[in-house]
């Protein structure tokens, strides 16, 4: 076999197995496919029960590798107390953001919203929680029942 054919021959099986001869993981099965969802933001609130939260819920996903995986579906649901998340779902900006906002159910207490990875060839178990506490609001009026004079 001439040099260069051998050449050929090894620079072909270092690019099946993905070895850097063939750049920046080119051809690697993982590559931008979702692997890591996170909280960026939104995590660990508090608010009145039955009020929306001031900052907005936001997950990050990523690859293998960390880098954002854009265009990808996440869903958010309500799993404890109630409430409701608007949009309940979002697709992930070129930075893999979603976000959503949470308005808390009606009673006090820890509440929670699970996001979750969805189609393009996520992992079935692609999700992350995020929690909030609820807290009885304000007294909206003082009325005296009995015990006057």
């Amino acid at each position: 076999m001439s040099l260069l054919r051998r050449f050929a021959f090894l620079l072909a099986i270092a690019c099946a197995l993905g070895l850097s001869a063939c750049g920046d993981g080119v051809g690697l099965p993982d590559e931008g496919a979702p692997a890591r969802i996170v909280v960026v933001s939104g995590d660990t609130q508090s608010g009145a029960a039955g009020g929306t939260l001031g900052q907005a819920l936001v997950v990050r996903v990523s690859d293998s590798q960390d880098r954002p995986v854009a265009d990808q579906g996440v869903g958010f649901a309500i799993d404890v107390g109630g409430g409701q998340v608007t949009p309940a779902s979002a697709t992930t900006n070129s930075e893999g953001l979603a976000s959503t906002t949470w308005t808390l159910g009606p009673t006090a207490g820890q509440q929670r919203v699970r996001a979750q990875a969805n189609g393009n060839g996520a992992p079935a178990n692609l999700a992350v929680n995020v929690t909030a506490s609820a807290f009885s609001g304000s007294a909206g009026r003082l009325e005296l029942v009995s015990g006057d004079a």
